[in-house]
């Protein structure tokens, strides 16, 4: 029998602490929504976790419906009545009950009134199929919700930070729903939570923690009381009840086995708090010594400027801090001011013009405020391109117009819309090679050491303000767990 599976994305993940807003809109590249034909256009053949549900969907035979791709660059809450509007879009995917649910959804959406978007997703397809299986492939930043588990028939997410799994994530997923449609699986679920607010710089995989975490995980791992188990290692920028990191097993048939599992891999990243939780924080000129003192080119990642957690992409006191120390040969980007790219556009080609640049969003750390530059446009782009991976390989990605400004010391890229720096593509799609600069400056956390490797390991991150910045202190957290390292000590995982 031809199974129907429907196959939707709804994904956000929530800087609570961000000053730009996040309307309907914003879920979507052109403000419109992307549905059907639109969503297989855009994402057929990307190595991201709609892709691997996509492929894992086409590999057991199914008929797909894709009635949605909603996917909103880290920000603010979103309203509970935008969710509304989006769910109600992936409903009106089936007129009667599909045999299964495939979602990629973020993990960790935080509505503005502090509840849990996944568990609103969740609690909707339930009222109108209460009983069809459901998996969900979810980012490693998920902030988890006993709720979602029991609501949820799969639970799968990244295993890696940089994510270079998560068409991987998608197939897992994909293949332990079928196995679950067929008979072959009659799974159970553990969650269990570990109390710890963590810096996201202390969460890659190839670092402790999380290493001997996943180890733990994939040692467990035998196939019946432990088919699948992910280390999630939260987001910690969104003020929710359920942020930090967790772990979910999905177990075989004996959920009291997939419970002591899921305690034993949280213990590991207990055992480990105080580095999970430490920024490692040093001043902006600190760094920029260190970078001068290595051979190019220098990869530079300014955190608090990180799109993919909630940043502007506008702050310029990293690239203020680098032309007064007598830096050159910059490669910057991706600047995020739809106002200089409206006047840079139409520049003379090779005509020195004048543009303020940047400081839209101002911080109280954020001293230089816009920096008014004078400069040349080299070239002008569509802003569209494939990631190069190997985050997210093949993935589509839309910056709006994009100018490439030569300032003398610095090329910056400025764009209409904001990217994390996590791929090269961005430089290179443009005409601008990362490899010939002296510096390399993105507005990254963690992602760009996978993207940015290929031109070597002189990769150093930059503590710069905005509303990704490390520091928490300043932080006004409303909703997080009344118990929760290092803010109040703590307890174990339970």
């Amino acid at each position: 029998m031809l199974l129907r599976v429907l196959l939707a994305a709804i994904r956000h993940e929530t800087n609570s602490f961000s000053p730009l807003a996040t309307p309907f809109e914003a879920f979507f590249p052109e403000g419109v929504p992307v549905v059907g034909a639109g969503v297989l256009a855009a994402h057929d053949g990307a190595r991201t976790a709609f892709g691997g549900l996509l492929d894992g969907a086409r590999a057991a035979g199914a008929e797909v419906a894709l009635p949605l791709f909603a996917d909103a660059l880290p920000s603010a809450p979103a309203s509970p009545a935008t969710l509304d509007r989006l769910i109600a879009l992936l409903l009106a995917g089936a007129d009667a009950p599909p045999d299964a649910l495939l979602l990629d959804l973020h993990g960790a959406m935080t509505l503005a009134d502090g509840s849990d978007g996944e568990a609103r997703i969740l609690r909707a397809i339930r009222a109108r199929w209460p009983t069809v299986p459901i998996a969900l492939a979810l980012d490693f930043h998920a902030n988890l919700s006993e709720e979602v588990i029991h609501l949820a028939t799969i639970v799968c997410g990244y295993r890696t930070y940089p994510h270079v799994d998560a068409y991987d994530t998608g197939r897992r997923a994909a293949r332990l729903l079928f196995a679950t449609l067929a008979g072959e699986l009659a799974p159970v679920q553990a969650l269990c939570r570990v109390p710890v607010l963590p810096q996201m710089l202390r969460q890659v995989t190839d670092d402790e923690p999380m290493r001997s975490a996943n180890a733990l995980a994939q040692a467990l791992t035998d196939g019946r009381d432990v088919v699948d188990a992910t280390v999630f290692g939260g987001f910690p920028l969104a003020d929710s009840a359920v942020t930090g990191p967790s772990v979910v097993v999905v177990g075989g048939a004996r959920r009291e086995a997939a419970t002591v599992a899921a305690r034993r891999i949280a213990d590991v990243l207990w055992a480990g708090r105080a580095r999970l939780a430490d920024s490692g924080a040093e001043p902006i000129e600190a760094t920029l010594r260190r970078a001068a003192a290595l051979a190019p080119p220098v990869i530079l990642a300014d955190c608090g400027n990180n799109a993919g957690a909630g940043g502007t992409c506008d702050t310029m006191s990293v690239l203020a801090a680098m032309l007064a120390a007598g830096m050159c040969d910059i490669v910057a980007g991706v600047y995020w001011d739809p106002d200089a790219v409206s006047v840079l556009q139409d520049a003379p080609p090779h005509q020195a013009v004048t543009a303020t640049i940047g400081g839209r969003h101002r911080y109280a750390d954020d001293a230089p405020g816009p920096l008014r530059l004078r400069g040349r446009v080299r070239r002008v782009t569509d802003g569209r391109f494939r990631a190069l991976g190997p985050v997210y390989p093949d993935m589509l990605i839309e910056l709006g117009t994009c100018v490439v400004f030569d300032v003398g010391a610095a090329t910056l890229l400025v764009a209409q819309r904001r990217v994390e720096g996590f791929d090269a593509g961005m430089f290179t799609h443009a005409g601008v090679d990362p490899a010939a600069a002296r510096y390399v400056l993105v507005f990254s956390r963690v992602g760009y050491r996978a993207g940015f490797a290929r031109y070597g390991n002189r990769q150093l991150l930059v503590h710069g303000p905005g509303a990704a910045a490390a520091a928490r202190a300043r932080l006004p957290f409303r909703h997080l767990p009344p118990s929760l390292y290092p803010l109040h000590g703590g307890a174990p995982p339970a």
